[in-house]
C-alpha cells in the first residue's frame, strides 16, 4: 500500500453539490477526492514486474485527472464508473506501449522538460544553437547522450519532486499537478526548476556544456 495520506472520499452531498456546478476548480476536487480509487486500482496492477508502485499511482492519477476534465454528468453514468474506466485504460495502455517497445519508455526528442512557470523545453531546444545564449554550444553533442543524461536525472529524483516531473513529462500542467499532489503551484514550479538545474549540472559534469 501506498505510504502516503490520501483525502477522504465525498460525500453523498458534496458529490452532488460539485457536479451541479463543474468549474475547472471543483473538477479539480472532484480528481482530488477519488484518489483512492486510483490507488486501489493502481495497486492490481502492481503484478506487472515493469510497474512499481509508485509509478502505478502516478499513471492512474493521470487518468484520474483526466476522467474529471471530460466527464458529462448529464450522461446515464457515474463518475466513479467513468473514472474507473479511465484509469484502466490508462494503466493498460501504459503497459501496452511497455510490451510494443521492450521495456519503460525513453523520453522522445520533442518531449518537455519541466522548466519555470508554464515555460517549458524540449531537449530538441536543448540542442539548439542559442540554447543558454551561447551559439553552436550543443552542435557536437549526441542526442543519445542528452536522453541518456536525462534518464539519469530523472532515475536519481525521488519523492514527490519525481511524481511532479513524471506528471510534468506526461503534459500535465502546473496547477493540475498541485492539486494532485496537494501542495500550491510555487511548490510545483520550484521542484521544476530544481530538477532542470540537476540535469544542467548533470551535462556540466560530462563536460557537454561549460
Amino acid at each position: 500500500m501506498l505510504n502516503i495520506e490520501l483525502p477522504e472520499p465525498l460525500k453523498t452531498d458534496e458529490m452532488d453539490a460539485l457536479l451541479q456546478n463543474l468549474t475547472p476548480e471543483n473538477r479539480n476536487i472532484l480528481a482530488e477526492r477519488f484518489l483512492r480509487l486510483a490507488a486501489k486500482i493502481a495497486e492490481k496492477f502492481t503484478s506487472n514486474p515493469n510497474l512499481d508502485e509508485d509509478e502505478a499511482f502516478a499513471i492512474a492519477s493521470v487518468g484520474l485527472v483526466k476522467a474529471s476534465r471530460k466527464f458529462d454528468p448529464s450522461r446515464n453514468i457515474k463518475f466513479s464508473t467513468y473514472a474507473t474506466r479511465c484509469i484502466q485504460n490508462e494503466l493498460n495502455m501504459y503497459l501496452r506501449d511497455l510490451r510494443r517497445k521492450g521495456g519503460p519508455p525513453t523520453v522522445s526528442m520533442n518531449q518537455e522538460l519541466p522548466g519555470s512557470g508554464d515555460e517549458a523545453i524540449t531537449i530538441e531546444d536543448i540542442l539548439s544553437d542559442n540554447w543558454y545564449g551561447h551559439e553552436n554550444m550543443f552542435a557536437e553533442i549526441a542526442v543519445e547522450d542528452i536522453i541518456r543524461l536525462f534518464n539519469e536525472s530523472l532515475q536519481k529524483t525521488r519523492g514527490k519532486t519525481r511524481d511532479i516531473i513524471l506528471d510534468r513529462m506526461r503534459g500535465m500542467k502546473q496547477n493540475d499537478i498541485a492539486a494532485l499532489r496537494h501542495c500550491n503551484q510555487t511548490y510545483v514550479s520550484k521542484a521544476c526548476s530544481r530538477f532542470k538545474k540537476r540535469f544542467r549540472e548533470r551535462l556540466k559534469k560530462e563536460g557537454l556544456i561549460p
